[in-house]
């Protein structure tokens, strides 16, 4: 019984491997960018750094950051320092006490985070 078992998982297995293949050979063949193409592509991305944290306010939990790259509302941001690591979703930003749903390379800008955030953390887009 024991061996029947394995066969069973291997020729499931070929079934899984053969899929794949076709679906690659699909995904080459086509002239338009496939969904299953372009979430390949978002996971394989890599972070980017935009920016380092200057100063973090515990009472409104926001972090004021020196931007090194655009960022916009909606964007997916990574904050990573030492001991600091999470991701969220930028749903609120100011530069000088104003809303804004873009800021610029060179800017400062104040962003509303889940978590603690320290000084020198670098800010990631994801």
């Amino acid at each position: 019984m024991k061996n029947r078992g394995k066969t069973v998982k291997r020729k499931k297995a070929k079934i899984r491997v053969a899929r794949k293949r076709k679906i690659a050979k699909i995904v080459r063949r086509s002239k338009v960018k496939t969904a299953r193409r372009v979430i390949r592509k978002a996971l394989t991305k890599k972070p980017v750094a935009i920016g380092k944290v200057f100063a973090y306010y515990p009472n409104i939990s926001v972090a004021a950051i020196k931007l090194n790259d655009k960022l916009r509302l909606g964007d997916r941001i990574l904050i990573k320092g030492e001991k600091t690591n999470f991701e969220q979703r930028v749903e609120s930003m100011q530069i000088e006490h104003k809303s804004v749903d873009e800021a610029k390379k060179g800017s400062d800008v104040g962003i509303k985070i889940i978590d603690i955030a320290r000084q020198n953390d670098i800010v990631y887009r994801v």
